[in-house]
């Protein structure tokens, strides 16, 4: 039969700190892109964000909701809290003559209703 293979502490250990530590420069990665940067103007200056959400007071990246880099192509999820209401906006952007341009938003209540 089969043993089963206990890991050893020095890998548990290796592991705990290893993946925290890579979440967290994948974290910082993301918000310190060109397109991340592009997507938060957008959020905070669209007039119609500001109408659906009120003058935007909040904007947070939703990072477990994923997001996307693919060579001239990104893709982001945030949390936009305004003066009337908080919505999840999820943007698309493609990078066009070296500028970073959003071709898609996706305006959804908190709650996920339209």
């Amino acid at each position: 039969m089969w043993s089963l293979i206990v890991p050893k502490a020095r890998h548990v250990i290796a592991l705990v700190v290893f993946v925290p530590l890579m979440l967290g420069c994948l974290y910082f990665f993301a918000r310190n892109t060109e397109s991340y940067q592009a997507a938060e103007h957008f959020l905070r200056s669209d007039g119609r964000i500001a109408s659906a959400v009120g003058p935007v007071a909040q904007v947070s990246f939703k990072f477990w909701d994923g997001f996307q880099f693919t060579g001239g192509q990104a893709s982001f999820t945030f949390d936009v809290i305004g003066g009337k209401a908080t919505s999840v906006v999820a943007l698309q952007l493609r990078r066009s003559s070296g500028v970073w341009h959003v071709i898609a938003a996706d305006i959804r209540a908190a709650d996920g209703s339209l």
